[in-house]
């Protein structure tokens, strides 16, 4: 009983929507009198105002925002060792010379497991 109901109320909804979307066709009226006339838009003026415009903007954001690294060009460069130091975040904020020293006897006693298994 009850799925005839989902039935019968689905239905119903579907047939109201569509109802609603064919009896309310485009309104039929011309513009005022008072109203100026708009100007003719060419397509490429379209083309130009909704695409070139922006993709413009994109590619100079683009380019302004990859510009520091691009003048710097002191990227790490492939087969070269890593020259950079290792960053811990995380970590002690006075760095890793002022970090307390564990107590290495517990962390032997926990049987040397740790990563993620979070058992040390």
């Amino acid at each position: 009983m009850s799925q005839l109901i989902r039935v019968v109320v689905r239905a119903g909804a579907l047939g109201v929507a569509s109802a609603a979307l064919g009896l309310g066709g485009a309104a039929v009226a011309d513009e005022p009198e008072s109203w100026q006339s708009t100007p003719h838009v060419s397509g490429f003026d379209f083309v130009l105002i909704l695409f070139l415009v922006p993709f413009g903007l994109f590619v100079l954001i683009s380019v302004l925002s990859a510009l520091p690294s691009l003048i710097r060009h002191q990227g790490y460069q492939p087969g070269r060792p890593w020259t950079g130091e290792g960053e811990w975040f995380g970590g002690p904020r006075e760095g890793i010379e002022k970090a307390p020293a564990e107590d290495s006897p517990a962390l032997e006693q926990a049987g040397g497991q740790g990563g993620t298994s979070a058992r040390y």
